[in-house]
């Protein structure tokens, strides 16, 4: 059995161009670049028979599903647990750096949510996936599904960048990454989709 699960990260949005960190549900929107590179994934997974996508209820994300529910004709489904960080304190302040990266200890002293919360959010939604599914969510609970599926741990989080209007392909069933933040539809991604 398989469950190829296809996470986009919402595209370029006003908070990525500010430098902020936001949990702020619909304040900041999708720029035209970010509106653009939704586009440009949509014509590139045209053929990957997705069947729905999810997103995260935040305005960049549900922007960016609106895109590619129109582009492909399929239905669109809000799911809480692929929400934003909660960042507590830092909440819509620009942030040197990645918060996969802030120590762990200061992070919990401001009130920001842990990559094991993200984990248990994440892994609950992935449970219930169905096969061929799009999910337009932020970037750390991209880099939790990863962790799900590889077992790394936040230490080992820290290389991996998931860039705005990019693409990770995994498969929920057989424990395999196939690509991460990638932009462009390599050859294992389109052989990945085109299995009965």
């Amino acid at each position: 059995m398989t469950r190829r699960l296809l996470f986009i990260r919402h595209g370029e949005s006003e908070s990525n161009r500010l430098g902020l960190i936001s949990n702020c549900r619909d304040r900041y929107h999708l720029l035209e670049e970010g509106k653009e590179q939704i586009n440009f994934i949509s014509e590139h997974i045209h053929n990957f028979g997705l069947k729905v996508v999810y997103t995260s209820p935040y305005a960049r994300a549900r922007e960016s599903a609106e895109i590619i529910s129109s582009n492909l004709g399929i239905p669109i489904i809000a799911d809480e647990r692929l929400r934003e960080t909660d960042y507590g304190q830092l909440n819509n302040t620009v942030m040197v750096g990645r918060v996969i990266d802030m120590d762990p200890e200061m992070a919990r002293e401001r009130g920001v949510e842990s990559l094991e919360s993200h984990r248990l959010r994440t892994d609950s939604f992935m449970s219930g996936c169905p096969d061929r599914s799009a999910i337009v969510t932020h970037g750390l609970v991209v880099r939790a599904a990863v962790s799900i599926i590889t077992g790394i741990g936040q230490d080992e989080m820290g290389g991996i960048h998931i860039r705005p209007g990019s693409m990770t392909l995994l498969d929920a069933d057989l424990k395999k990454v196939y690509s991460i933040g990638n932009f462009l539809v390599s050859g294992r991604m389109q052989k990945t989709f085109s299995l009965d």
